[in-house]
């Protein structure tokens, strides 16, 4: 978190609204993946997210664009020479435009 906070501009909006987004964002909060406010931060967006889904029509659309907008703010990390580990890159998202893809080739 502390090259987010020094290298990086308004680094607090990468952040979702979350009861545990203060606690996140707590300069004197040592992060470490044993505290469960990381973990409930986590699943109080992911089920939001969940929530937000537009029925079937929209959903891959919807996906889509949560991806390709992840991707742009890992793109705005990095231009901040903010350099993130194997578990935090985002590396994995090029893998959901692709799985979003093949599952759309697929004939019905």
């Amino acid at each position: 978190m502390e090259p987010l906070r020094q290298l990086m501009p308004n680094w607090q909006l990468l952040f979702d609204d979350s009861p545990y987004k203060g606690y996140l964002l707590d300069p004197s909060t040592s992060l470490n993946f044993q505290r469960s406010e990381i973990y409930k931060h986590y699943f109080f967006i992911f089920s939001q997210q969940i929530a937000e889904l537009p029925h079937l029509a929209g959903r891959r659309e919807y996906v889509r664009t949560h991806v390709l907008n992840a991707m742009q703010l890992f793109e705005e990390i990095g231009a901040a020479d903010v350099f993130l580990d194997p578990d935090s890159d985002g590396s994995h998202l090029p893998s959901w435009l692709n799985a979003l893809a093949m599952f759309e080739a697929q004939p019905e």
